[in-house]
């Protein structure tokens, strides 16, 4: 896991910290109208593709018990899914 500042400089690191894994081209971030505004404005400045990610409900999640115990723990460090 990695921690960024949210500064010009923070999202520098971290386009710089995701390019050490390949090339970037498509960025999902949660919150992209509030917190996560600087981070879309500089991602997409930067030629990457931003995708808002939305909030977990929570409220329905705990009305249908959690199920994420029983899942196994994941490996550290990011995971590229099938198809990105």
């Amino acid at each position: 896991m990695a921690e960024f500042p949210a500064t010009s400089g923070g999202h520098r690191r971290l386009l710089g910290w995701l390019a050490g894994f390949g090339p970037v081209a498509r960025v999902g971030v949660e919150g992209t109208g509030s917190y996560g505004a600087g981070l879309a404005r500089y991602l997409r400045a930067a030629g990457v593709e931003v995708v808002e990610v939305d909030r977990p409900n929570r409220q329905a999640r705990r009305r249908a018990g959690s199920r994420t115990r029983w899942m196994p723990s994941r490996r550290p460090g990011p995971r590229c899914p099938a198809g990105c």
